[in-house]
């Protein structure tokens, strides 16, 4: 099983329209965990949206020069020191969440994914979730068929 880390989450998995649905309709039916799982999803999403904390200038054989602030500051330092140099921005991340709370994160997906289905059977975001879920390796095929 994969952890899910903010580099990896991008708009193309969930809308902002669907999460926004998808919260709106978990404090309807007072499903105030699934609303928290939500919610958390969504800040995960700002955060990794956020611009960088800085950039490193990478010297030739791969070691970091020097960090700074800006991009402006990089591209001076570089200039100066080598044009070879490459830049790369790097972002601040907060620490590393267990195992255990991307599991429970899931579980209230999956949940509200099958109260979705019971609600609504021909509502297309029961399957949406599963195959998002199976697509990044967060269930198995078999906990899609559950």
């Amino acid at each position: 099983m994969t952890t899910i880390t903010n580099n990896k989450l991008t708009d193309e998995r969930v809308s902002n329209a669907t999460l926004i649905r998808l919260i709106q309709w978990a404090e309807q039916h007072n499903s105030h965990y699934v609303a928290a799982a939500l919610c958390e999803l969504q800040e995960r999403r700002k955060a990794d949206s956020a611009e960088p904390a800085g950039y490193h200038v990478i010297k030739e054989c791969g070691k970091v020069g020097c960090s700074v602030a800006t991009l402006e500051e990089a591209e001076k330092t570089r200039d100066f020191w080598n044009k070879k140099w490459t830049i790369r921005p790097y972002f601040y991340t907060p620490p590393a969440r267990d195992n255990k709370q991307t599991d429970e994160l899931v579980m209230w997906v999956k949940r509200l994914a099958h109260s979705f289905r019971n609600a609504r059977p021909n509502s297309k975001l029961h399957g949406a979730a599963m195959d998002y879920l199976s697509r990044k390796g967060l269930i198995s095929v078999e906990g899609v068929l559950r």
